[in-house]
């Protein structure tokens, strides 16, 4: 189990961080040409609802026909980027007074995660404690190195910390169940 939560995370990580560079190029750079082909609720409409449909779609018909793990990550760096570039695009007008960067959360709890395994803790609350305030500090961290701390920083960090907290305590559910 310990084994399947480092991969989450880490692999969490690098599929946001796809989706964090996709979603600066969408916002930057691709947002003129995205314009020609999606108005921003059609754009909305793709990154959120169909690309996540198509995707689950694809991956249950390549898990029927044995699929390997490798092309199964690759398609789904293909997919964190093509929707971090139609999302980009989507908020590219909006203003955002400060953002955590989104793959932090992850490599902190990882960190914590593994930190935990070879201390003393033996209950899952010190384990969600350590998780918790190791991507709350790293995140706060980046943000005062980056001067972004506003309350919108602040309260996304929060959300990123309850995600994470979520996600691992589904994975501790789960990690022992029969696939």
């Amino acid at each position: 189990s310990h084994r399947v939560a480092i991969e989450v995370f880490v692999w969490g990580a690098v599929l946001v961080f796809f989706y964090h560079i996709g979603s600066s190029f969408g916002s930057h750079i691709a947002s003129p040409f995205l314009n020609v082909i999606f108005d921003k609720q059609g754009a909305s409409v793709f990154a959120y609802m169909l690309l996540p449909i198509l995707t689950n779609l694809i991956l249950k018909k390549h898990k029927r026909r044995g699929m390997s793990d490798a092309k199964t990550r690759f398609m789904l760096l293909a997919v964190a980027l093509i929707q971090g570039i139609t999302s980009g695009y989507v908020i590219d007008s909006t203003y955002i007074s400060g953002e955590p960067l989104p793959f932090v959360t992850p490599l902190a709890i990882v960190m914590a995660y593994l930190g935990d395994l070879a201390s003393a803790y033996k209950s899952r609350g010190a384990l969600f404690t350590a998780c918790a305030t190791s991507a709350l500090v790293a995140n706060l961290g980046v943000g005062m190195l980056l001067n972004a701390i506003t309350k919108t920083y602040e309260l996304m960090t929060f959300a990123y910390v309850a995600a994470g907290l979520m996600t691992l305590k589904l994975l501790l559910k789960n990690a022992h169940k029969p696939r």
